[in-house]
């Protein structure tokens, strides 16, 4: 492509999206990019913590989720009447990925002015967690690395316009009671490293207990109070794990001592490698499979009682295919429970 024909193909774009650009009210607009480990992780999230005329989701890890619509706001500087807020919603895959931040950078009109870029209203960036896919060893790095990714293309992260917020929150109570490596010990020590990494980036840090439906307006308006800064409208949990809330401004490296006084943010940094390796290791299957095994097994057992013993791998690869787990691994328990059923 000629760099004449990249001009034209670049200034063709820019009208499309000039077009498709609705008036903006400055005071009341919000962009929220949502960060997610899985698609599941995004669905509780959405049916949690966001407003109820919102949907948004991802076909594809390698896609990017858009949601737009309007909010009644109880959160106007004033507090003397409800304003309507505008919420623009991205949601993509952490971590992050080149592609994905130039993907992003089109949609928000990234051109180095950042979160604070005063033509398109304020950006914040959600970072979701997920206890239940046990992947908490590389937490912290994720973390570092995309708000690395973030300033390397000119985002302002700020801090105040930065949030972590860690679905399945309750899920830590299974892995105490059903893996043993899992201790009191470690869950405290996830809980300190978490709350001195937002500490030291001005961020919020939210855990989310998606089996509780009691909890969910909380949720929602914590969520709300986060994209409109209103901070003091957040009540703060620091002492009950699966709903900590922590806005920004509100922990100290005091309060975070009194979980452990052994504790030492600066150790963990200065050996983060053995930080990680002192978390245990996942010992279940991966999010992908755990959740749908049930549904998976219903599937292939149906399959195998019909009998049809000629066409069982291509039904069997059908269903597999569906699970997006390993094939051949399931393939050969499925011959095993065939072979199990003609005799």
């Amino acid at each position: 492509m000629s760099l004449e024909s990249g001009e034209n193909l670049s200034k063709i774009w820019d009208e499309f999206i000039s077009s498709c650009e609705f008036p903006v009210n400055l005071e009341s607009h919000r962009r929220v990019v949502i960060c997610t480990p899985s698609l599941e992780t995004l669905r509780l999230f959405n049916s949690c913590c966001l407003p109820s005329n919102f949907e948004l989701t991802l076909e594809s890890m390698e896609l990017i989720g858009y949601s737009r619509g309007s909010v009644e706001s109880k959160y106007d500087a004033n507090k003397s009447e409800k304003t309507s807020v505008d919420l623009q919603l991205y949601a993509v895959a952490v971590p992050l990925k080149k592609s994905s931040l130039q993907y992003l950078d089109v949609f928000l009109n990234n051109t180095g002015a950042g979160s604070k870029d005063s033509g398109y209203g304020s950006l914040e960036f959600c970072f979701l967690l997920d206890w239940e896919m046990q992947d908490q060893r590389n937490w912290l790095r994720n973390l570092q690395d995309s708000l690395a990714h973030l300033k390397s293309h000119g985002y302002k992260v700020e801090g105040d316009n930065l949030s972590i917020w860690c679905v399945n929150s309750s899920y830590i109570f299974k892995l105490q009671r059903n893996i043993s490596s899992w201790r009191n010990y470690h869950i405290d020590l996830q809980q300190q490293v978490l709350r001195s990494f937002a500490l030291e980036n001005g961020c919020s840090l939210y855990n989310v207990n998606c089996e509780s439906e009691t909890n969910t307006d909380t949720y929602k308006t914590n969520f709300m109070a986060q994209v409109t800064r209103e901070f003091d409208r957040v009540e703060p949990e620091l002492a009950y794990f699966p709903n900590i809330a922590i806005p920004t401004g509100t922990d100290t490296q005091n309060l975070i001592a009194t979980v452990d006084s052994q504790f030492s943010w600066e150790t963990i940094k200065n050996d983060q490698e053995k930080y990680e390796m002192s978390l245990p290791a996942a010992k279940v299957k991966p999010e992908s499979q755990n959740r749908r095994s049930d549904a998976l097994d219903t599937d292939l057992n149906e399959l195998v009682s019909q009998g049809n013993y000629e066409n069982l791998e291509q039904n069997a690869m059908s269903i597999l295919d569906k699970y997006k787990i390993d094939v051949q691994q399931e393939l050969e328990k499925l011959y095993t429970e065939t072979k199990r059923t003609r005799h």
